[in-house]
């Protein structure tokens, strides 16, 4: 027998029995490791051995890494990371940078109360939230291991994101009694940071970003968004992308002075900027320019671009001008200049069905986001995109 015999007769063996049945059943995201770790070595590669928590994990990969077969694939394999940028980035959240992320001490079968342990990493060193700007997020909305760092040829790395029936803010507990909150699941990366209109510093915020959405992604009744930024939590965000009901995608921007009540003074939804049909399993690449203003100034570009589509350049999508693009509680705030804001990247979604229906209906969606960066030009952005 070969050394890979060897090792698919030590997998057959290791996954056989009750006790794998059960580990794997109770820790989804330490299968979802293992399994990409375990067909990896299968094909010849030696991956590095990923993280786990629990015993019989542990025990998987201790045993694994000991076989011929894996350390006779062993070779240097860097892994792969875009080259630098020109420098320009306000705020650089590219996946390519981060070594590890995970929320532990929490299941799909047995979620405990309270709140669950967060950790992150950049280039090796671990990092807790608000602690180590800019290298990391201000917020980790996600539990259950629901976002976990993949490899990508592309972009270097990706954050591969799973919202499903129980997913939440690890911050609020995910109960009925909570009422509006029960209807909201969410896997998000958040960062706060400080805003300003054209009354201040600066106005204009250039995003480039690029994400996946996988097949089976389905249309919510109430729709669901991957992108929010500026959010000042007054009511929804000013600027957001989405998935629509009617399975397009979608930007809406909402500005203006809160009254308290749907819609905002200064709205608008932009035709579809691209069709689900067109861009399931496809990274998207897109460059967003927002000039934040509160003084009828604002404006809104959106450009698009699917390489696997064959599209070598950026398509402008959207278009807005003479609006307000900056949102404000009071008269008193239409220019808090330096007020934080935060811009949050991930799925979240609702269902505003009843509770009889809500729970076993919500289905499990997959998105991909291989980072964003924030610059003050367009030309800064476009240059951190492959």
């Amino acid at each position: 027998m070969t050394a890979r015999d060897d090792f698919a007769a030590f997998i057959a063996d290791a996954e056989a029995g009750q006790q794998y049945a059960k580990w794997a059943r109770d820790n989804p995201g330490e299968l979802a490791r293992w399994q990409t770790f375990r067909d990896a070595v299968l094909a010849g590669d030696s991956p590095p051995a990923p993280s786990m928590t629990t015993p019989h994990g542990r025990e998987l990969i201790d045993a694994a890494v000991l076989t011929e077969h894996y350390h006779a694939a062993e070779q240097p394999a860097p892994t792969p990371t875009p080259a630098p940028a020109p420098s320009g980035a306000i705020d650089d959240k590219r996946a390519y940078r981060c070594t590890q992320i995970s929320s532990t001490g929490w299941s799909y079968s047995n979620p405990p109360p309270g709140l669950h342990t967060l950790a992150m990493s950049y280039n090796g060193v671990d990092v807790l939230p608000s602690n180590h700007p800019p290298f990391d997020f201000t917020f980790l909305d996600f539990t259950n291991d629901d976002v976990s760092v993949q490899t990508d040829a592309r972009y270097g790395k990706y954050w591969q994101m799973r919202c499903g029936p129980v997913s939440h803010n690890p911050f609020v507990d995910h109960v009925p009694t909570l009422g509006f909150w029960y209807y909201c699941h969410n896997t998000n990366l958040s960062w706060s940071r400080p805003m300003f209109t054209d009354q201040g510093a600066k106005s204009w915020d250039w995003y480039a970003l690029a994400w996946r959405l996988h097949a089976g992604y389905t249309n919510l009744p109430d729709g669901s968004l991957f992108m929010e930024v500026g959010y000042p939590h007054i009511a929804s965000p000013p600027f957001e992308i989405g998935l629509n009901r009617s399975g397009n995608i979608q930007v809406t921007r909402s500005g203006g002075l809160w009254s308290g009540a749907y819609p905002w003074p200064s709205t608008a939804m932009s035709p579809a900027v691209a069709s689900y049909a067109a861009v399931a399993g496809k990274w998207v690449e897109m460059l967003v320019g927002v000039y934040w203003s509160s003084h009828k100034a604002g404006q809104i570009i959106v450009k698009t671009r699917v390489p696997e589509n064959g599209e070598a350049a950026f398509t402008s999508k959207w278009q807005q001008a003479g609006i307000d693009t900056w949102q404000w509680r009071s008269p008193a705030d239409q220019d808090a200049n330096g007020s934080m804001v935060d811009d949050l990247f991930g799925p979240y979604e609702q269902w505003n069905a009843s509770l009889s229906t809500h729970a076993d209906n919500f289905p499990q969606h997959d998105f991909d986001l291989a980072g964003w960066v924030r610059c003050p030009t367009e030309a800064s952005a476009r240059s951190y995109l492959p």
